[in-house]
Order: C-alpha cells, then structure tokens, then sequence
C-alpha cells in the first residue's frame, strides 16, 4: 500500500513538473524581449486588442524611437473603417501628425501584413524596424516579417501592453482563451519550421 501511494505522487510530481515546464517554455517560446532601439519606422500590425497595440505604437513614437507609424490592418467588418484606419484615427486624436502616418488597410493576416508593408519601407532612412503586436504573436510575427524582408532588415519585436488580456507569458494557462491562443501560435509556427507556411 505504501509503496502504491509513493509511486502514486511521485507520477503527481512529475506530471506538475512535466505541466509547469511547458507552461514556463511556451510563454517564454511565443515572447521576445527586444529593447527598442532608434529605427526607421514602428510597425504596428492589428489583431486582438488593436487599440491596445495602437497605443503601444503611440508610446515608442513619443518617446522618439521613430519619426513614422506604420499601421496595418484591414476591415473586419464589412461595414467599418480599416484596422489601420481606426488606429490612425486614435494616434490622430492623441496629437500625431498625420505626416507621421502610413497606412495599409488590405492585410487580413501576418503574411500579408508583411508583404504588403514591405512595399511601403524601401525608401525609410535604415534598415531598423520596430514591430509591435501582442505578446501571444511576436514570435509568429517576427518568423514571418524576417521571411518578407530578409536579413537586410534588423526587426525588433516589442510587445503591447493590454491591460485585462486573457494571456501573459506566465499566466496563459489560466484561462480557456490562454489555452487556444498558444496551441494555435504553437501549431502556425510549427507549420512555419516544417513546411515554411506562412500565415
């Protein structure tokens, strides 16, 4: 009996630390912890708490990493202005001038995202980007932006800040969103390393 209930919690323990370590490896796998830098332009891709990503950018800008904001993002509702324009509007309102906008508002994923950007920072003064997005999506993100723009392009990832997110690096697991945002991310980048398919 004894020796039952011994093998019995040390398969607990192991099965804690096999849970934790995954916990602890995935937050860590999917986030990047760039420090921004002076760049030619702050990236700013729509998804999730768009606003959130918007005011992120707004942040880096006003605290001189960049003279331009490029917003990307496409309607996601047939009836409403573009991502791109809806966080052009919220940097507007917050005082930047509109010289200091690109917009791109045909981008309904990561892929396109960077094609389309791509087109628009041939002729920005370096070779520095700072691209932000949720926390969840940086290293998609950065997979696909480096696929895009090749290593000419330094690409430094900067996460937003979302206050009330059902997802951080360290407590995803919490919750029922936290759970399929990481095996989703997880299985894309997956399809990235194995069969370089971008999305």
């Amino acid at each position: 009996m004894k020796k039952a209930v011994k093998k019995f919690f040390i398969r607990l323990i192991l099965v804690f630390a096999l849970f934790a370590g995954f916990v602890y490896w995935a937050g860590q796998f999917l986030t990047i912890d760039d420090q921004p830098e002076k760049s030619a332009a702050i990236i700013v891709i729509s998804g999730g708490q768009t606003l959130a990503r918007a005011q992120t950018g707004l942040e880096l800008f006003n605290k001189g990493y960049s003279s331009t904001l490029i917003f990307s993002g496409a309607v996601t509702d047939g009836d409403s202005d573009s991502n791109a324009e809806v966080m052009k509007q919220y940097a507007l309102d917050q005082g930047v001038p509109e010289s200091a906008i690109i917009t791109e508002d045909q981008a309904t994923n990561t892929l396109e995202n960077a094609e389309r950007i791509v087109k628009l920072i041939g002729n920005l003064s370096s070779k520095r980007v700072i691209l932000v997005t949720s926390p969840y999506h940086q290293k998609r993100s950065y997979l696909t932006f480096h696929k895009v723009l090749g290593d000419d392009w330094e690409i430094l990832s900067y996460p937003s800040t979302e206050p009330g997110s059902d997802w951080s690096k360290y407590g995803w697991w919490r919750t029922a969103f936290g759970w399929r945002i990481t095996i989703s991310e997880l299985a894309k980048i997956t399809f990235i390393m194995i069969a370089g398919r971008f999305s």
